[in-house]
């Protein structure tokens, strides 16, 4: 297979009575009505010039409809780009102008709140998708290099303090897929959880695996997904097997989830991945979920997942963490430190390239000159950033991060990116955040000062709200300390780690 297509189309045709996909309203579709819907939206979009290359947004809460437009987008040849409808405008309009999209699939009750981000798109036309409409430019020039096989865009918190788009190709996709499938031995009659969104690289595994096999996919909606209780209960009702989530999550089912209370016994696969996780919140969630074997996957949205680790049947308790494991079949990896003789090193940055690395990112060639390196055989490989040691039995094992990027919530963020926001703030004259980690639970902590006019601290609901003009609600800080000024070394860069003591 060398296209999502290929998948599509034999999910699509090899048990058309299945059922495809369902949401947490109990509605559903087999994978005939899918592909007849999906060809009608191809069509549609076939007839206004999207074809392959052209770049499609995706503006919509995870529906069947959107689910229906992601693989219509496909099957036109196009490219999708998935926006985050909960995002504050301003972050959503940045992403449309980077993007720059031909046209954009909307839920039609975003319109209102949109129109003053959406002026360059003129034209509306009906689609066969309840509550969604087509909107599009009457021209996009598209004068930006891009891969010829680029399936998709999801767009990451950025370093600069603006999000970066990620370019996944088919090929990047399938490598990745494809092994997975082999991995976990999926057929038909396997249920996956979509727990995550469509901008969240973990969604890749949901869709296609699950299309790839014919299997039926349940759709839990942002709204869902906070609630553990409800998952349980679905997990319940519609005898998942197959769920994929981030540590975090699983530790809300723990906690909220009355796990004990209900019929998990359907489970097979657990994934988790995202984020560290802790030994006793794996130990215990293990021990509630007994008929299904847990994997540890690792990879940023840049690589999908490189490395895995299938968990052991008994945690050892004195274990510190959880080790990332072995690389998977599809990548080379190596470890960078500067400071080591390359054949001995053991510890360094965790450098990765192969099938499912991404090519770059979109509209951005300063970020990929610094991410995306040659070495001296003119290979590219991807710096992760992550810090890792090798251990003994030849896994790997997470340290932490090379720069200031971190995973909360299985969310991918930017320290950076929270301080630009802050910056915007009129009485605020300097920013500095950063993260205690406390057994795995990251603490998101924004120091800021005065500009010297103002002198009264600034309460917490107003700075909630003016930063959710700008950054998602993931993203706000857990805390904002107000001082007198922000403390410097001795090259009058911030001072992080005095910061980090406060």
């Amino acid at each position: 297979m060398s296209s999502i297509q290929d998948i599509l189309y034999t999910g699509f045709t090899m048990y058309p009575t299945n059922t495809a996909l369902s949401d947490t309203s109990d509605n559903s579709i087999t994978y005939n009505e899918l592909y007849k819907k999906t060809s009608l939206l191809q069509d549609v979009l076939n007839a206004i010039e999207i074809r392959e290359g052209v770049r499609v947004g995706l503006l919509s809460k995870k529906t069947i409809h959107a689910t229906i437009s992601i693989f219509g987008i496909l099957k036109s040849g196009a490219v999708y780009v998935p926006i985050d409808a909960e995002s504050p405008s301003e972050r959503i309009s940045f992403i449309i102008d980077n993007a720059q999209p031909k046209a954009i699939i909307i839920e039609e009750a975003l319109l209102d709140t949109l129109k003053p981000y959406l002026k360059t798109y003129t034209i509306q036309i009906d689609v066969p998708l309840d509550g969604l409409v087509l909107i599009t430019k009457t021209s996009n020039k598209n004068l930006l290099e891009q891969p010829s096989d680029l399936a998709t865009i999801l767009y990451t918190s950025g370093s600069t303090g603006t999000p970066k788009g990620v370019m996944i190709t088919h090929e990047n996709i399938i490598s990745f897929i494809n092994w997975s499938n082999k991995l976990l031995d999926i057929n038909h009659e396997d249920v996956f959880s979509s727990i995550a969104p469509y901008h969240f690289d973990l969604s890749v595994f949901d869709l296609y695996v699950s299309m790839m096999n014919g299997a039926h996919l349940v759709l839990i909606d942002a709204a869902t997904s906070r609630n553990p209780r409800m998952i349980s209960l679905l997990i319940e009702q519609r005898k998942i097997s197959v769920l994929y989530a981030t540590p975090s999550f699983l530790k809300l089912m723990l906690k909220f989830g009355k796990i004990e209370r209900f019929n998990h016994t359907s489970i097979k696969h657990v994934l988790f991945a995202g984020e560290v996780f802790n030994i006793e919140s794996l130990i215990e969630i293990k021990e509630k979920w007994t008929t299904g074997d847990f994997y540890n996957f690792y990879g940023p949205t840049e690589t999908n997942v490189v490395t895995y680790y299938k968990i052991p049947s008994v945690i050892d308790r004195k274990q510190c963490v959880i080790p990332i494991g072995q690389p998977c079949p599809y990548v080379k990896s190596k470890i960078y430190n500067k400071k080591t003789t390359p054949s001995l090193t053991k510890e360094g940055e965790l450098l990765i390239r192969g099938s499912s690395v991404s090519p770059g990112y979109w509209n951005n060639s300063t970020q990929n000159e610094d991410t995306f390196i040659k070495d001296d055989e003119n290979k590219i490989w991807y710096k992760t950033g992550d810090w890792v040691l090798l251990d003994e039995s030849g896994n790997y094992v997470f340290i932490g991060r090379k720069d200031r990027m971190v995973k909360k919530n299985g969310y991918r963020i930017e320290l950076a990116e929270i301080e630009s926001a802050l910056h915007k703030h009129p009485n605020i004259s300097e920013v500095a955040v950063t993260t205690h980690n406390n057994e795995g639970i990251i603490k998101i902590s924004a120091f800021y000062q005065l500009q010297e006019k103002h002198k009264k601290e600034l309460q917490i609901l107003e700075l909630n709200k003016h930063c959710l003009k700008l950054i998602p609600k993931y993203m706000l800080p857990d805390r904002f300390v107000c001082l007198s000024s922000i403390p410097r070394t001795s090259s009058h860069k911030v001072d992080y780690r005095s910061l980090s003591k406060l």
